[in-house]
Parts: structure tokens; C-alpha cells; sequence
């Protein structure tokens, strides 16, 4: 398709990701200065991801070779510049088939925004991937709790503080 931004005629030829399996407001998250991130990309329909977590993944997806599963463990690490803001993205994560992906992404752009009704705040960045060395665009969520993110400028916490999860109750 295309769209027209100020007059100009922009051609659109693209894969992306938005999920909307909110799943139910966990308010605990929130209350104990708590965050984590919400990471995607596509390359194209057979490779692409889903990840939820911090610096453990606790759900999302894999495709890889055109094969949707899910994702059953895996780490995400965010390296940061002197304001907090991501910089660069590595995750690695094995699927329900067994199958490693790896996923390296720096920071294009960043923007900051409120979420309301839980008192946190969201970093969205866009994101240029490999996955598995196949070059891909997606974004990453880093999201926070506003006394969070307030403890980390602050320099009394490193990183959100992840709640605790029974189980694997929250896997997708």
C-alpha cells in the first residue's frame, strides 16, 4: 500500500508486530517499583519474534523458517546510556521445538510516555535486529514504574525490579 505524509506519496512494504493479549492489569508490578520490557521484530513472514520478560523471558513467541512456537526460556539484556535509555538489545531464547534464537538490536530512535491508570512509564524504541543473522526492525518497550524509574535516576536501583512468578503462570 501507501500513505501520504504532507503531500509526499510514500510507498509501504513492511512486516509488523502489535499484540493484544494485554492479559489481566497486574497490579503488584507496579507497586514494588517493578518493570520490564515488551521487545518484537519481523524480518519478514517466516522470522520474527515476541518476547515479555526483563531480564528473564517469561513468554512470546519464535517463528523461525516460517514455524510459529513458543517461547519457553530465554534472557534479555539491555545495555543503557547515562540517562537510562536502551541502547542496545541482546536476547537469546529456545522454543517449545527446541529451536536457539538470538537477537541483536541497537537503538534507532526512543521516545517516553506515561501509562496510565498503574503510575509507570514506557521507553519505546525503534530497533534495528538480527535474528539469527537475518537483519530485521522491531521495537522494545522498557517499561517502568514511575518510583522506578525515579530509584534508577536516582541511582539507589540498577534495573526494574521484576515480580516474582509462580510457576510459569504467565507464559504465552
Amino acid at each position: 500500500g501507501s500513505i501520504i505524509l504532507h503531500g509526499e506519496e510514500m510507498a509501504v512494504d513492511c512486516y509488523a508486530i502489535r499484540d493484544r493479549t494485554w492479559n489481566q492489569l497486574r497490579t503488584e508490578v507496579w507497586k514494588h517499583g517493578g518493570g520490564g520490557g515488551y521487545t518484537c521484530a519481523a524480518a519478514d513472514a517466516n522470522t520474527s519474534f515476541l518476547v515479555l520478560g526483563g531480564k528473564q523471558i517469561h513468554g512470546g513467541y519464535m517463528t523461525l523458517d516460517g514455524e510459529r512456537r513458543a517461547i519457553v526460556s530465554g534472557t534479555r539484556h539491555l545495555e543503557r546510556d547515562d540517562k537510562g535509555y536502551m541502547t542496545s538489545i541482546e536476547m537469546h531464547a529456545v522454543d517449545t521445538a527446541g529451536r536457539e534464537m538470538t537477537a541483536i538490536g541497537e537503538r534507532v530512535s526512543v521516545m517516553s510516555m506515561p501509562i496510565p491508570g498503574v503510575q509507570g512509564i514506557c521507553n519505546t524504541s525503534l530497533v534495528r535486529y538480527s535474528i539469527n543473522g537475518i537483519p530485521a526492525w522491531g521495537d522494545d518497550q522498557d517499561f517502568w514504574s514511575i518510583m522506578g524509574w525515579s530509584m534508577f535516576n536516582r541511582g539507589i536501583v540498577a534495573e526494574p525490579v521484576e515480580p516474582k512468578r509462580a510457576g510459569g503462570a504467565d507464559r504465552a
